[in-house]
């Protein structure tokens, strides 16, 4: 979903402005990032098992909450940019 998400940003920002707002598209990144730092802390936790780690589990479970935050405001973007597209495509 990164590529996709990019690419969607990219397309949609590089509209009307000339991309102003092409940095948007690094955002993702940042989900996949926060998605790898959580499967890290996953991938730990079933390692030391059955060993409670207490630490590891409140920063990947920070580490999800950030992610899903950024992917749903990655997906709000995406439509306010893409209702912008048409509204200055189409009329």
């Amino acid at each position: 979903y990164t590529g996709l998400f990019c690419g969607l940003i990219g397309f949609f920002t590089s509209v009307g402005q000339k991309g102003k707002h092409s940095s948007l598209a690094a955002v993702p990144i940042a989900i996949w990032l926060f998605d790898m730092f959580e499967n890290t802390g996953i991938v730990t936790m079933l390692y030391r098992y059955p060993e409670k780690l207490h630490m590891v589990a409140s920063v990947t479970a920070w580490f999800t909450s950030i992610k899903w935050t950024l992917a749903v405001a990655v997906i709000f973007m995406i439509v306010v940019l893409g209702v912008r597209y048409v509204y200055l495509k189409f009329v």
